[in-house]
């Protein structure tokens, strides 16, 4: 996602833990050199910056901090993978992931995403 008018893209860190070379894909199909800049342990984010101009425009960022239990939301990936999903959110509670990670303030939602957990 990119994040920034420099074209600075925000992804899941472990993509660029201990990368020396990044290729991005754009719309556009082109396939575009970059640089992994950081890696956060804490938020298990990763930052790369493309090495030319890949002229998209940055997604405006929110916060989540306001969501509550009772409120809908939008599950979005990319396009190709899954149309966004409308939701509803039913609480907001500690979340220890199998991935080793702790979220101090999940956000659980309903129904379940299709691609992304179990249904039984």
């Amino acid at each position: 996602m990119v994040i920034n008018s420099d074209g600075l893209v925000l992804t899941i860190g472990y993509l660029v833990t201990e990368a020396t070379d990044v290729w991005l894909t754009v719309p556009d199909g082109r396939e575009v050199a970059a640089h992994p800049l950081a890696y956060d342990q804490v938020t298990g984010f990763g930052l790369v910056l493309p090495l030319e101009k890949v002229d998209i425009a940055p997604v405006p960022l929110g916060s989540s901090a306001d969501i509550r239990a009772g409120d809908q939301a939008f599950v979005v990936s990319s396009p190709e993978f899954a149309e966004p999903q409308p939701v509803d959110v039913f609480a907001r509670r500690e979340f220890a992931g199998a991935w080793e990670y702790l979220l101090e303030d999940a956000i659980f939602a309903t129904p379940a995403h299709p691609h992304w957990s179990e249904q039984r």
